[in-house]
């Protein structure tokens, strides 16, 4: 997107400016805790920017880089095949197999080398890709035709909301049914073996998805005030329109704006 104005952008602006220049109300920060302003968390959870690209950068390149170079463990097991053979040949296995019962010199008894995604770390990993999807389509269509402002000298020019959160879905879509994370069960919580896990893998990634679990827990979770200041003055969202239900979400934007 260029610096020119979008239309209705000037409307959006006159509106922040007006409530931001109104005393602070303590009210607006309850709602956005009790979940009363439906699909805001969500929206500044995949919103969310910094330096390196914030959430939109965690989900379009390194989530696949993670599923590309997913942990595992390995396991050796004894397996009869008939009429292929997989792994080594195990051949005083195999004589004996094929001398017992009816003689079949299509038997094979052979060592396989099994690689299982069942990981902590990796039932985290996709714990934070299901979580990702859900939250994507909580985006009410009033936010996804508005804007994001970004703080002066930041990462990027105010953006529309609705291209980066399309480039987001495109992503999550293709790792949802990547083989590797359909093997890995989906755990129902997150428990500290998850993180300390993540935390301690070789591949530095994982403390990405560390982190996003942090900001899940703090924006959906267990909601902070605190939480959305921060995320909303690296990424303040705009509704597509400052009337009727857009009006909550240009309170919730002047009361980040007003706080310290």
């Amino acid at each position: 997107m260029n610096s020119d104005l979008l239309p209705g952008e000037v409307v959006l602006l006159r509106q922040l400016v007006r409530l931001t220049l109104l005393p602070p109300s303590p009210q607006i920060s309850q709602d956005v805790l009790q979940g009363k302003i439906a699909g805001l968390s969500a929206a500044y959870f995949l919103l969310a920017m910094d330096q390196q690209g914030g959430m939109e950068q965690f989900v379009t390149y390194q989530l696949g880089r993670i599923v590309q170079q997913l942990s595992r463990t390995t396991e050796q097991k004894r397996v009869e095949y008939v009429g292929q053979v997989r792994g080594r040949i195990l051949w005083s296995d195999t004589i004996k197999a094929r001398a017992g019962g009816d003689f079949n010199p299509q038997r094979f008894v052979c060592r396989e080398l099994l690689r299982r995604y069942d990981t902590p770390e990796n039932q985290l990993v996709k714990y934070m890709i299901e979580r990702i999807y859900e939250a994507l389509h909580a985006v009410p269509l009033l936010v996804r035709s508005g804007i994001c402002y970004f703080p002066a000298g930041g990462v990027s020019l105010p953006t529309l909301t609705a291209s980066r959160l399309r480039r987001m879905e495109t992503a999550v879509n293709s790792l949802r049914y990547h083989v590797r994370v359909r093997e890995i069960p989906l755990p129902t919580k997150i428990e500290a073996e998850h993180l300390d896990a993540a935390a301690n893998t070789r591949m530095e990634e994982y403390n990405e998805v560390v982190r996003a679990y942090h900001q899940y827990r703090a924006l959906l979770l267990q909601p902070e005030w605190s939480a959305f200041v921060r995320v909303g003055k690296t990424a303040l969202l705009l509704p597509g329109t400052a009337a009727d239900e857009g009006e909550p979400w240009m309170r919730v934007a002047a009361a980040i704006l007003q706080s310290p």
